[in-house]
């Protein structure tokens, strides 16, 4: 426990500003315990999709999809899903082997793969292989079936390192057309020994291309071949030489920024090599000495784009180089030396957060600036090389000055710039300046110490006094006695004074918020209790007996958080309560009558979180109060606030079930943070957040330890994603490459590569898969979406990641997706995909068509043959008249002719 004197001197450095500014440059390097940054390691195995867990090789090709190569086949990567490309026996457009070592893309964007057998082109859009295989009739043919590395330098050309037959290079055959069997490529060997005594030089593992051009290949020892001349230069370890390198088996080769050539060696540790000067520098493991390499058996070699050299070991983890001249962290007070230093990343049992395994096959760093490094069975593993935007604290195992207990319920800063840490187990006091971490426990028969383990929540009066709520009673901590005091509602039950929430009003009253008892005032100088609890027949009795939070307003009136009433405001004049519920039929209620949270902004005005989300209560001027929903329609509607807080920018800092997140009012801007930015987890405790003031340094526990940051420090990403549509499903069933369904092929190659998609009305459930290829927080990714010809707007989405669309009319449609990266840049072009819904036959214009002109030969048949009838008829009447016309003349001349007679 601090003595007296650390307090006193506490108090005079916070009254002097020479003497605060020089306590906050203690304050931030003293988390750092003056050891290394912390990085967070988030690793992804066959439980997340990994067809394996050994990850040899990793790439990202130009369209932003990483591939991964394992033992168990190939991988593509989009963020969230793991598609497998694996060796079929009777397919021989599938890959030739599912041991993968060496992924690269040409100029012409097509992937080369290599394989324990064979080498393999792979045509991404149409997901097809062709292969290639050593030919002993064919000298221009790849020398070995087993390649380990294929290379593009930076013209373009395409090199292949291959384990027993030495080094190729590809060559496409000006002669011959494109063709996509793969005619015309063929195999120059570079390095290639036929002698029996030299042919063990034959197995390259590495290849890399120095700042003049040359070639630098590992195998038995380092050769540098100079394209220009052909020329090949060689470097072995010379025994009495220490200006060799260290071993022969040379593992990895690299060139970092500074055109330095490095080259791991299999059990000889790691050499630098200087290219202008030939001289080598050799770093090797040194138990005495904790910046040496970590382990001298070294497997890759990696230098990212801020020109940090990565070191995979076989044993002993991931090793980052720290250059002579530069600090190990920019934020430490300890000097630079003039040396190297080899900053290890090992695995830890009791660490989650640690590289899931000390043997690394593979590093890479994607066009995000996110590191990934690949095991031996164990997975790989995604990191951030800047080291997490928030700081970690949790309990080390065997180590006395450290948290009691991971679980954290309760943090309070108090004005002597301690920090009181309530546990399941424990509490804690940390001193910042001194690095120290002091623990309470309860000592049976012991008094005068806290007189339970399990700490809820923590307040200082005005005095200076510090109490906790505890399960079993409530506790005052008088510094200058260093003693305990205790205090129960029921001495004979102590599970009576179940503590929820505290606060301390400036006349040094206490206020108790109680699990199942109601709201108790507490007098410290008398030691009695007064309690206010529900009643069923009192409307001004506080809603429900559950508390969880306690504040109190500028006219010193309380609002209280219940646990299913609402939130109450309680007149301690009149020791009245009005309180506020749910009403699901009015939009200004409060948003859940659970409320955990209570607090006041710079603006006085009352934020409240409950178990769905986030209010304001606002007051109109009759007096009456609503509660307005900032977060509808946010990532954050409907999701259970724990912790809010403010910053020094009035941006507020809300703990919740999806993590840590920093809500802006002046612009509406939310942005969430999750374990891969360094969070200790995803949820965080109830009310287990504090802001220093001095120093707008925040700190926020969950159930695995907390997290310590400033906002001022937090980086963001501004680079946008690119989204790809990755699935084409009907029927919520994925539509493969080549596929026939309905009699036709509808995807002729990958989705994602196509510009426009053809349906019928048969396919009337359609289903559209997207990913932002932005890995450094997947899960913040945010996407909108619409289809042009039958919505107008954009539909955002959040996270969701499918589009589905039923029953669409026939006719031309446009479907795009965009999305943001976890801090909201959006990239507005997005991915765009033209579909063409195809009508059913008797919705065709041609068949309309027909039967239209169907309908007009009918009519006109019909036409043709009434006038026909017409006329038949009329010479029929024609002829009748005729006749009978004869027979009239006839019968008159007969009668003309009688009348002559008479």
């Amino acid at each position: 426990m601090p003595g007296p004197g650390i307090v006193k001197v506490l108090e005079s450095m916070v009254m002097t500003r020479k003497f605060f500014l020089v306590l906050l440059c203690l304050f931030f390097t003293s988390f750092l315990n003056g050891q290394d940054p912390k990085i967070k390691f988030e690793p992804y195995s066959t439980k997340q999709g990994l067809t394996q867990s050994s990850v040899v090789t990793i790439y990202q090709d130009d369209e932003g999809f990483l591939w991964f190569g394992t033992y168990g086949g190939l991988n593509r990567f989009d963020g969230y899903n793991f598609k497998a490309f694996q060796h079929e026996r009777n397919d021989p457009k599938s890959i030739s082997d599912n041991h993968i070592r060496s992924v690269c893309q040409d100029t012409s964007g097509v992937l080369w793969v290599g394989t324990t057998d064979g080498l393999n082109l792979f045509f991404t859009q149409t997901q097809e292989f062709i292969r290639f295989k050593h030919d002993t009739t064919d000298n221009a043919s790849i020398a070995h079936n087993t390649v380990y590395k294929v290379f593009k330098d930076s013209n373009g050309d395409v090199w292949i390192g291959t384990w027993g037959g030495g080094l190729d290079l590809l060559e496409r055959q000006p002669d011959s057309d494109a063709d996509e069997r793969g005619i015309n490529y063929r195999f120059k060997h570079y390095i290639h020994f036929k002698d029996s005594v030299t042919i063990y030089r034959n197995y390259i593992s590495d290849i890399a291309e120095g700042h003049d051009g040359s070639i630098y290949v590992s195998a038995y020892g380092l050769y540098r071949i100079y394209k220009n001349t052909g020329e090949i230069k060689t470097y072995l370890n010379e025994p009495l030489n220490n200006n060799s390198l260290s071993s022969n088996y040379v593992s990895a080769v690299c060139v970092d920024n500074e055109g330095y050539v490095w080259a791991a060696t299999w059990e000889g540790g790691l050499n630098r090599l200087d290219p202008e000067t030939d001289s080598i520098i050799r770093f090797h493991h040194d138990p005495d000495d904790k910046y040496s390499l970590s382990y001298d058996v070294t497997m890759s070699l990696y230098c990212d784009d801020s020109g940090i050299m990565w070191v995979g070991t076989w044993g002993g983890g991931l090793n980052r180089i720290v250059p002579p001249g530069q600090k190990i962290d920019p934020h430490s007070h300890f000097p630079a030396e003039d040396r190297y230093r080899f900053i290890p990343y090992r695995h830890k049992d009791n660490d989650f957060t640690s590289i899931s395994g000390n043997s690394i096959y593979s590093i890479y760093e994607d066009n995000t600036g996110i590191m990934w490094a690949g095991t031996d069975w164990s997975g790989v593993n995604k990191f951030n090389p800047e080291g997490a935007d928030f700081n970690h604290i949790i309990h080390q195992d065997n180590y006395d000055n450290s948290l009691v207990n991971n679980i954290i319920q309760a943090l309070y800063f108090d004005s002597k710039g301690l920090l009181w840490i309530g546990t399941r187990e424990g509490l804690n006091l940390y001193d910042p300046l001194q690095d120290k971490f002091t623990l309470f426990l309860n000592q049976p028969g012991n008094s005068n110490s806290i007189s339970f383990d399990h700490i809820r929540t923590i307040v200082e009066d005005p005095g200076g006094n510090i109490w906790i709520g505890t399960l079993k009673g409530l506790n005052r901590y008088i510094p200058e006695k260093r003693k305990f005091r205790r205090y129960f509602i029921d001495e004979n039950d102590p599970g009576s004074t179940n503590n929820l929430s505290l606060h301390a009003s400036d006349d040094g009253t206490i206020w108790i918020g109680n699990y199942s008892g109601g709201l108790f005032k507490l007098d410290p100088d008398e030691g009695r209790f007064i309690v206010y609890d529900h009643s069923d027949n009192d409307p001004s009795s506080i809603s429900d007996n559950q508390v969880w939070a306690i504040v109190e307003d500028k006219k010193g009136m309380f609002w209280v958080g219940t646990g299913k009433g609402g939130v109450c405001k309680f007149n301690p004049f009149t020791e009245k309560f009005t309180c506020y519920r749910n009403n699901p039929d009015s939009l200004g209620s409060l948003i859940s009558n659970t409320v955990w949270v209570l607090y006041f902004d710079h603006s006085d005005r009352l934020w409240v979180g409950t178990s769905s989300g986030i209010n304001i209560a606002q007051e109109r001027e009759d007096g009456t109060v609503y509660f307005e929903r900032p977060l509808k329609g946010s990532q954050l509607e409907n999701v259970g606030v724990t912790g809010i807080i403010e910053d020094t920018d009035n941006r507020m800092w809300i703990t919740s079930a999806k993590g840590l997140s920093c809500y802006d009012p002046s612009d509406g801007s939310l942005t969430l943070y999750g374990v891969e930015d360094g969070l200790q987890d995803e949820e965080f405790s109830i009310n287990a957040i504090v802001r220093d003031e001095r120093t707008n340094t925040i700190y926020a526990g969950g159930i695995n330890g907390f997290n310590v940051f400033n906002p001022a420090e937090i980086r963001g990403n501004s680079m946008p994603p690119v989204v790809k549509i990755v699935d084409l499903k009907l029927f919520n069933r994925s539509v493969q490459v080549g596929e026939e369904i309905n009699g036709r092929v509808i995807l002729p190659k990958s989705v994602n590569d196509l510009s426009s998609l053809n349906l019928s009305y048969k396919e009337y459930v359609v289903t559209f898969e997207y990913a932002a290829l932005h890995f450094k927080s997947p899960e913040g990714n945010q996407y909108a979406f619409m289809l042009e010809g039958f919505e107008d707007k954009w539909n955002y989405v959040e996270n969701q990641r499918l589009a589905t669309y039923t029953n669409l009319n026939p006719g031309h449609y446009t479907f795009r997706v965009k999305a943001s990266n976890s801090d909201n840049i959006w990239d507005e072009e997005g991915a765009t995909l033209q579909l063409y819904v195809k009508p059913p036959y008797w919705k065709t214009w041609w068949f309309k068509l027909i039967i239209l002109l169907t309908l007009m030969g009918i009519l006109f048949l019909s036409y043709t043959l009434r006038i026909t009838q017409i006329k038949n008829r009329n010479l029929m009447l024609e002829k009748i008249v005729g006749e009978r016309t004869r027979e009239l003349n006839t019968k008159n001349r007969l009668l003309t002719a009688r009348t002559r007679e008479l």
